[in-house]
């Protein structure tokens, strides 16, 4: 390094800049695969335990639990044992969006 010019320097900087953002898009990309995973995972379990409750489950219920975020997820998880009929959750959906 010693022997490169200022513009050389300059441009070690930028592509050791560039590697060092690229890393970080794929981390954060990672993290974001690894959650969309997990999430993906959580809401096929809530509605396997629905649908064993309850039976079949309407398509815009399905669609409004799929959108919960992982923290109502994960309420709604201990909840369903909480709840008697579909119509006990679909108001629960509808205080919890």
């Amino acid at each position: 390094m010693a022997n490169l010019s200022n513009e050389e320097l300059e441009e070690l900087e930028q592509q050791e800049k560039l590697i060092r953002d690229k890393k970080g898009q794929m981390s954060l990309a990672r993290k974001e695969g690894e959650e969309t995973g997990i999430r993906i995972g959580i809401v096929k379990q809530i509605l396997r335990q629905i649908r064993r409750k309850f039976g079949e489950i309407p398509p815009e219920v399905k669609t409004q639990i799929e959108q919960l975020s992982l923290e109502k997820l994960d309420i709604l998880g201990d909840e369903i044992f909480d709840l008697a009929t579909i119509a006990d959750l679909e108001n629960w959906l509808a205080n919890n969006e």
